[in-house]
């Protein structure tokens, strides 16, 4: 059952460590949205890079910090 990006949202509002891989198909906006969230929450996300440009890499990157993990 795939999960909407509002769902991820909240969950990521609770401040928890979460993966997003490829198979969620978020755009890259909604990726960098739940990456925000988790990272101005406490918690650690790492997302698989495959599908996301280099810029889209670069930005999660940014945003998230030592929050984020970018598997390549």
């Amino acid at each position: 059952m795939a999960v909407s990006p509002d769902t991820a949202r909240a969950i990521a509002n609770l401040g928890v460590d979460m993966i997003i891989t490829g198979e969620a198909k978020y755009s890259p906006d909604t990726i960098k949205s739940i990456v925000e969230t988790v990272q101005a929450n406490g918690g650690h996300i790492t997302v698989h890079a495959g599908g996301y440009s280099p810029d889209t890499l670069k930005a999660i990157a940014i945003i998230g910090g030592s929050h984020v993990t970018i598997a390549l």
